[in-house]
């Protein structure tokens, strides 16, 4: 998903954002991950199928990785039992 996307996602939600607040995003699955300028240091969990676009998890940027598979282990709960 685009960060034009990810924005227009948002705005049907009612939350209101440009472009330029975006640092990076990336969709997985039925989930979006966010990387926002205010907040640069957590990656923001919204589920796609969610009508109000509401944050369900936030990340530590340090802790988290881009790539699919990583995610993916975010998401069933692997990465918390290997720790």
């Amino acid at each position: 998903m685009s960060k034009n996307e990810a924005i227009q996602w948002l705005g049907n939600r009612g939350q209101m954002m440009d472009v330029s607040e975006i640092i990076k995003c990336k969709k997985v699955g039925k989930y979006l991950f966010i990387l926002f300028n205010d907040n640069p240091n957590e990656v923001i969990q919204y589920n796609l199928y969610d009508t109000f676009g509401e944050c369900e998890q936030g990340y530590c940027l340090e802790d988290f990785k881009w790539t699919k598979n990583h995610i993916r282990t975010r998401l069933t709960g692997e990465f918390y039992e290997n720790r």
